[in-house]
């Protein structure tokens, strides 16, 4: 178990939010990664910590964007919801969009994307040969590269196809990077049959 626990806070996930991002999408994969004994943080791109979800809920993020190091994170989140489009602002996320191509690139770091997120990593050119799943209506921007299923691991890229799927998800994610007793530990915790 100490082993486990170390590894686990070696694990750092940031999940990127913007007003508007999907809740389910934030909250559940925050929390179920947090039972984990994963180290997350909600990194704002807006100018501003706190942040209003698509549903109305008000989340307060450890730090913005521009004053995070994201080199320091196993992992980078891109949620879905109306707010994807914001992910995609040259201006305001730039940084982000080089970290995600990096990430993309390196085989010891993580890029995960639910719902309409896995568009964005493809709208912003940073995919590979990948296979994604993405919400349905977004398919035409993933080309060759969609798969029609609920959760895909391609490489060191995860992705969900909408926020009903953010348990299958986020209990995937615990799997890859620390291990399957882990995550089920964690969805036995839950109560969560498959």
């Amino acid at each position: 178990m100490e082993r486990v626990k170390s590894a686990s806070l070696k694990v750092k996930i940031a999940i990127m939010v913007a007003k508007e991002s999907e809740d389910m999408e934030v909250i559940v994969p925050f929390d179920l990664w947090k039972r984990a004994g994963i180290s997350v943080e909600k990194i704002s791109v807006e100018k501003k910590n706190t942040i209003t979800l698509q549903s109305g809920t008000k989340i307060s993020c450890e730090e913005t964007l521009e004053k995070t190091n994201l080199d320091r994170f196993t992992a980078i989140l891109i949620p879905g919801g109306r707010g994807h489009e914001t992910f995609l602002d040259e201006k305001l996320c730039k940084k982000l969009h080089d970290k995600l191509a990096k990430f993309v690139a390196d085989e010891k770091k993580w890029v995960f994307a639910i719902c309409a997120g896995p568009s964005v990593l493809s709208r912003l050119g940073v995919i590979q040969d990948q296979k994604m799943t993405v919400f349905p209506g977004f398919e035409k921007y993933l080309g060759n590269n969609f798969q029609d299923e609920n959760v895909v691991c391609d490489k060191n890229i995860i992705t969900a196809k909408s926020a009903f799927y953010s348990i299958d998800f986020a209990l995937l994610v615990i799997e890859k990077l620390l291990n399957k007793q882990v995550a089920l530990n964690v969805a036995n915790a839950i109560l969560y049959k498959k």
